[in-house]
């Protein structure tokens, strides 16, 4: 019996690993799609940005409350000086869903 337990156990933790990296790609994909098709961004930027705030939210995701704060202030200081703003949204949406993906998954796993 302990066996099929530890299979079990197997099993859930496998899952709870897969499925914030599907909500962190889902995300990101919905958020180049916008960028791409609503704001006529081209596609090549949009993923590389988009995959540069999934880096830095796998990254940082342990990090306080006031760093992030200091991130995406930084992030819409430069959005501002480059008229993007509409971009830096859609990305800043991509980094809040990664961090919130990784928490709630962690949460999961010491349960």
């Amino acid at each position: 019996m302990s066996r099929e337990n530890a299979l079990n156990k197997s099993k859930n933790n496998t899952l709870l690993l897969f499925v914030p990296i599907l909500i962190i790609a889902f995300s990101a994909v919905v958020m180049s799609l916008v960028s791409t098709i609503a704001l006529s961004y081209l596609v090549a930027p949009v993923a590389l940005v988009m995959l540069l705030e999934v880096i830095l939210g796998f990254l940082l995701h342990d990090a306080e409350i006031w760093l992030h704060g200091i991130i995406v202030t930084i992030q819409f200081v430069a959005a501002i000086l480059c008229y993007k703003e509409l971009l830096i949204i859609c990305c800043l949406v991509t980094y809040v869903t990664t961090i919130l993906a990784l928490h709630i998954s962690r949460q999961g796993a010491t349960k």
